[in-house]
């Protein structure tokens, strides 16, 4: 199931999963951002305006473990949250618990390097 732009980033069946944003913070202040389900075309708006809503930013960690599936939409989507954290305060936005998937999809489009990993 290797199509580029559109991978499937944990259990591999064909359920669609509703996408949900929650933060919490680092013991430093830093916001974490939990995503859930899919990040596609229909939910990247929900992404970024989730986001939009806590600036300025002083840095950004965003937790992928439980993200099913991330289309070209939502990779553009990680990129424009990149460039909202950049823009407030030059922070590195970190992606945590990214999968082999998701690195593959960061990889194939020359993003490895677009955010920092964290574990």
């Amino acid at each position: 199931m290797a199509v580029i732009g559109a991978v499937p980033c944990g259990a591999m069946d064909d359920r669609v999963l509703p996408f949900s944003a929650s933060f919490t913070e680092e013991p430093d202040g830093t916001p974490v951002l939990t995503t859930v389900g899919d990040l596609d075309a229909a939910t990247s708006p929900e992404l970024v305006s989730s986001v939009e809503a806590l600036r300025p930013l002083r840095g950004l960690t965003i937790d992928t473990s439980k993200l099913s599936f991330v289309d070209s939409a939502g990779l553009r989507a990680l990129l424009t949250v990149r460039e909202m954290v950049d823009a407030d305060a030059s922070a590195p936005t970190r992606l945590r618990h990214v999968n082999d998937e998701l690195r593959r999809l960061l990889e194939i489009c020359g993003l490895a390097d677009a955010f920092d990993e964290v574990a």
